[in-house]
């Protein structure tokens, strides 16, 4: 939500040149679509060698202009009055334009700001209560909510709602039947967080060994470090199998126990 004053040239600017730590836009694309939307996506290399991000992204208010600068650069103009809160929703896809429309539509229909706000902090309480403590020093409690919210960050979700993903072998993968993940930071959550996530999240532990069993058919091997579809073999070791140990001595089901043998 953008506070923008009075204004005829308002603007928000969409950039896909620049990332984090050493990643490169390799391809790149915006258009718009009618008056409010903005599509495109980001191909680049760096962590993940073959990174594919798409995107639609929706304002609640028409733009008066928008303009590209190459393939890297957008910006969408408006004519604004003083205080005039401007909304834009954005949503990802690891598989095309469309996939992301449909994630918006599905995932954010509406445009109440504060509702989402507030639907967001149910989320995380509902999970973040998962594990209660009592203590009257409220420095410890926070530390301690912190790092438990630090460990429910990765894995994440890499498909769309329909169930399509982006693989390891580089092919796009229709309506799975399960619950595609990535973000597989194995050589450092394989000793306690991996373990913590079976206590904390059982109903998510057999699509993420599920995952990590189709990750093995489709590049030969269990993820070391995984990332959008991608073996970046940071780190040493093999700690897939230990993660997927886990889970079958602890009794988590819904996948091929022999097969992950």
């Amino acid at each position: 939500r953008y506070t923008f004053p009075a204004s005829d040239a308002a603007a928000v600017v969409f950039d896909l040149e620049n990332g984090g730590c050493w990643d490169k836009a390799t391809e790149t694309h915006l258009a718009k679509e009618g008056d409010r939307t903005v599509t495109g996506w980001r191909h680049s290399t760096g962590w993940a060698k073959d990174q594919r991000v798409y995107f639609a992204a929706e304002f609640s208010k028409p733009f008066e202009k928008f303009e590209t600068i190459g393939d890297n650069y957008a910006r969408a103009s408006f004519r604004t009055t003083d205080g005039e809160q401007v909304s834009l929703k954005v949503a990802l896809s690891p598989v095309s334009v469309e996939g992301a429309r449909e994630n918006l539509a599905a995932e954010l229909p509406g445009w109440d700001f504060e509702e989402t706000a507030k639907a967001a902090d149910k989320a995380w309480n509902d999970e973040l209560s998962k594990v209660k403590i009592e203590t009257a020093d409220e420095t410890a409690r926070r530390i301690f909510y912190t790092a438990l919210y630090h460990t429910m960050i990765a894995p994440s979700l890499f498909c769309d709602v329909n169930g399509d993903y982006y693989g390891s072998d580089h092919a796009i993968h229709r309506n799975a039947d399960f619950t595609n993940y990535t973000t597989f930071s194995l050589w450092d959550t394989y000793r306690a967080a991996m373990p913590l996530m079976t206590v904390l999240h059982p109903e998510k532990m057999a699509d993420i060994v599920q995952t990590m069993l189709t990750i093995s058919d489709e590049q030969g091997r269990l993820p070391v470090w995984h990332l959008w579809g991608n073996e970046t073999d940071c780190m040493v070791g093999n700690p897939g199998i230990v993660a997927v140990a886990d889970a079958i001595v602890k009794g988590i089901g819904g996948f091929d126990r022999e097969k992950a043998f």
